[in-house]
């Protein structure tokens, strides 16, 4: 969007995902808005999340839109995608809520908020895909403070014969919930899929993991013992129709997220 163009010109909870994180499965997708996004010299993570959570805010939770807001801060990443700062992510229910987040960005009223972010960053244009929920965390999760909180994400692609509908009911709400008690580990999970747009990746959905630090390094532990494996084989017989041969690691910071 050009929101953020200049803002931000970033998908978690990890997202209107945390917000719109209270998703089912069953629900209707909805949308991402992504900006692969680099600090303008002088400029800190600080700066970009105070101005996030004041004056961004404060432009669309005073519009009333139905949106919420995420940066996902690189920790661990593997090429061609690690030269990004950060990214952006904008979570929307429609796209119709997406344009009248675009409408207002592109307007007089919000002229001043451009003109403050063109100062802390510059963005390439977004991509747009879809989020499909699977399932939230037990426990909300917070605006976490400079630490926040953390996406695992797999970079998949669908095996010979299979499709992403396959891929979505071999994720069931009931086999994400049986893995990460086996971890001991309070994490969500949702599926970023197609519509791909502008963007031609070399996967075909990203399978991201999300919540705090503690409970990650839970669900990494419950991989590295074979816990996670061992809990897949006790719930089903049901090879997995897709592949995750990449795992990038990201801080999750909210920004925000509608009271709408």
């Amino acid at each position: 969007m050009r929101l953020i163009t200049t803002l931000l010109a970033t998908l978690l909870s990890a997202a209107a995902l945390a917000g719109h994180h209270g998703e089912s499965q069953k629900s209707a997708p909805v949308v991402m808005e992504i900006f692969e996004c680099d600090l303008n010299k002088g400029a800190s993570m600080e700066n970009l999340l105070e101005f996030g959570r004041e004056d961004f805010a404060s432009l669309f939770s005073d519009a009333n839109l139905d949106m919420s807001g995420f940066v996902w801060e690189p920790m661990s990443i593997a090429p061609p995608y690690e030269q990004t700062g950060f990214r952006w992510v904008n979570y929307y229910p429609s796209w119709g809520s997406y344009q009248a987040a675009d409408d207002l960005w592109a307007s007089k009223k919000a002229a001043n908020v451009r003109k403050d972010s063109e100062k802390l960053s510059t963005c390439k244009m977004p991509i747009f895909m879809h989020a499909h929920m699977v399932v939230q965390t037990e426990k909300p999760l917070t605006m976490a403070g400079k630490n926040g909180n953390r996406l695992l994400i797999g970079r998949c692609n669908v095996n010979e014969s299979a499709t992403l509908n396959n891929v979505k009911e071999f994720n069931s709400e009931a086999l994400s919930k049986a893995t990460r008690s086996a971890a001991g580990s309070d994490r969500g999970q949702f599926l970023a899929m197609p519509p791909r747009i502008g963007i031609d990746p070399d996967f075909d959905f990203l399978n991201i993991l999300f919540g705090t630090p503690s409970e990650m390094a839970n669900l990494l532990d419950g991989a590295r013992t074979g816990k996670i494996p061992a809990a897949r084989k006790a719930f089903t017989d049901t090879p997995d129709p897709s592949s995750c041969d990449t795992w990038d690691l990201h801080r999750s910071h909210r920004v925000f997220v509608s009271e709408s």
